[in-house]
């Protein structure tokens, strides 16, 4: 190996957590380890793909964003204990091997997500009629407006 890459190879810290090296798995849309649409769940198909990695020996694991507030089903991330239980055997997989995670939070989609023209129509739609919404439409998309 090269004397320049070695470094890439050393443990470093952040805050008080020490990160055994400095290979980082990047956050990524699909690979939350949180859903939240319409409800917070545990992502599907997430465990094997990220002990793989930490198997694999990166150090740190940042998965997909998770929002704070769940815009269609209207519940807060700090509520919902199941899913911190959920997660704790991919954890302390994850952590056999000496990766750590990060999660990546959110206020929700208003900086990630345009609005597709149907939501759009829909909006409109509930708006007019004064239909009970099971979107939270006051906060679903909180971002400046060309409107």
């Amino acid at each position: 190996m090269k004397k320049e890459h070695e470094i890439l190879f050393e443990p470093f810290k952040i805050g008080t957590v020490m990160i055994k090296n400095r290979f980082v798995l990047e956050p990524m849309e699909g690979t939350n380890m949180i859903d939240c649409l319409p409800i917070f769940k545990i992502g599907e198909d997430i465990y094997d793909y990220y002990v793989e990695r930490a198997k694999n020996h990166v150090g740190l694991i940042i998965p997909g964003m998770v929002t704070l507030r769940s815009m269609v089903g209207k519940q807060w991330l700090y509520e919902q204990k199941e899913i911190f239980e959920g997660l704790k055997p991919l954890l302390a997989e994850i952590h056999s091997y000496g990766a750590k995670v990060f999660l990546q939070i959110g206020a929700g989609w208003g900086r990630t997500f345009t609005m597709p023209l149907a939501l759009k129509e829909l909006y409109e739609k509930e708006k007019e009629t004064g239909q009970k919404s099971m979107f939270d439409w006051d906060n679903l998309l909180v971002a400046p407006s060309i409107e």
